[in-house]
């Protein structure tokens, strides 16, 4: 892997000192979230609705998307991307193969993993590597290219399986994609909500000023430094859509310093639009209520000037 990789390494070491130290928010951060998690498995274990919300976390389902750009390449009008966030691939046995049943029968140019593939936040990665390597054997099929960053919830161990995998792995990189001589940037950048390793400004290395360029990373907290650095469209997880809505799209929890209508769905902030995926699987608790998981396509297409 690039010195970039090793930045994630040196920054997964900083974070257990400084929570074995108690030199970090996050400390009380986890302590709550913990805590809020297990006393919501308990209410599920032993209350009517655990059945139910097990059902819905592997009701997948497949929302379909099309955002318009003036600055769109004309080579690149109706390129689509298939974007598959927040898998947890460990945490619901069978859930990756009714994600793959979805995935395999669509139609799409490129296909983009958007972090937290594991479960847990820590522990070890060894059948979450296992079973991402079967994923990735399994939408290799389709001969589409593969990109990813990582989330919250992994580690650098992860990021080396996908990539030996044939996955490109963008750790504060970009990969040019090329249509027909025209040109189009994909950015991705690390972790921002926990470990704080992404950097914009490197993975904007080589990238011109007027190119198109797509931003990936896990959580949609950087809207704002992405468009002042003049991204077009912007893609994210990690919120989940609140996982647990007392009613569809009114979230309770998002976990992340965002304005509420980013958690989920299409938005737009100022110069550039982006997309926050609900997630195809399921954090803390293997349950979702009015807030479906999926997959999602993103159909670009270039929006004429009259």
């Amino acid at each position: 892997m690039k010195t970039v990789s090793d930045k994630r390494r040196i920054k997964e070491l900083q974070s257990r000192i400084s929570i074995l130290t108690g030199d970090t928010p996050c400390k009380i951060h986890l302590m709550h979230i913990t805590l809020i998690v297990e006393s919501i498995r308990l209410f599920l274990k032993y209350s009517t609705f655990g059945d139910r919300g097990f059902n819905n976390a592997m009701d997948i389902i497949v929302s379909e998307h099309v955002m318009k750009f003036k600055n769109l390449p004309r080579a690149f009008d109706g390129f689509k991307i298939l974007l598959i966030t927040d898998l947890h691939i460990d945490g619901i046995p069978d859930l990756s193969s009714k994600i793959l049943e979805k995935a395999l029968a669509l139609d799409f140019d490129i296909c983009l993993l958007g972090g937290d593939y594991r479960f847990y936040n820590c522990g070890n990665t060894r059948n979450v590597c296992d079973r991402m390597k079967t994923f990735i054997s399994s939408m290799k099929t389709k001969r589409r290219e593969i990109a990813a960053v990582l989330g919250n919830h992994d580690e650098f161990e992860i990021a080396k399986e996908l990539d030996s995998n044939g996955v490109k792995m963008l750790i504060n990189e970009n990969l040019p994609i090329i249509r027909d001589g025209a040109k189009i940037y994909l950015c991705g950048v690390d972790d921002c909500h926990y470990y704080g390793s992404d950097s914009l400004s490197e993975s904007l290395e080589g990238v011109p000023d007027n190119a198109f360029k797509i931003l990936l990373c896990h959580s949609p907290e950087l809207y704002a430094k992405a468009e002042k650095s003049g991204f077009d469209l912007y893609l994210a997880g990690h919120t989940h859509g609140g996982q647990m809505c007392p009613v569809p799209g009114f979230p309770i929890l998002i976990q992340a310093k965002i304005p509420r209508k980013l958690a989920a769905g299409e938005w737009k902030f100022k110069n550039i639009q982006g997309y926050t995926s609900t997630g195809a699987g399921s954090s803390g608790v293997p349950a979702r209520f009015n807030c479906p998981p999926e997959i999602a396509t993103i159909t670009l297409e270039r929006e004429e000037s009259h």
